[in-house]
């Protein structure tokens, strides 16, 4: 069963398909220490990166900072980052 987050949603949608949501629009969901650590909290719990992929860790954090830097590209002109 997975626990209730404050800055995340997550659903389960399958057996093995989990979706996290990020959920603080107020600050368009800029990370702060509590989402970081909830963030770390639920992928440990669900464990998808071990289950999901064979893959090294290498490839893992490539995909990572491909989907990151995607993110980057598609941000609204206007964007400006939270501190």
């Amino acid at each position: 069963m997975l626990q209730h987050y404050r800055t995340l949603a997550v659903h389960q949608r399958a057996p093995g398909v989990a979706q996290v949501t990020m959920s603080r629009p107020a600050v368009f969901n800029a990370f702060d220490e509590t989402m970081i650590a909830e963030m770390d909290a639920v992928f440990a719990d669900l464990q998808w990166m071990q289950r999901a992929s064979q893959a090294s860790r290498e490839w893992n954090l490539d995909e990572a900072r491909e989907g990151f830097a995607a993110f980057l590209e598609k941000r609204p002109a206007n964007w400006i980052p939270h501190t």
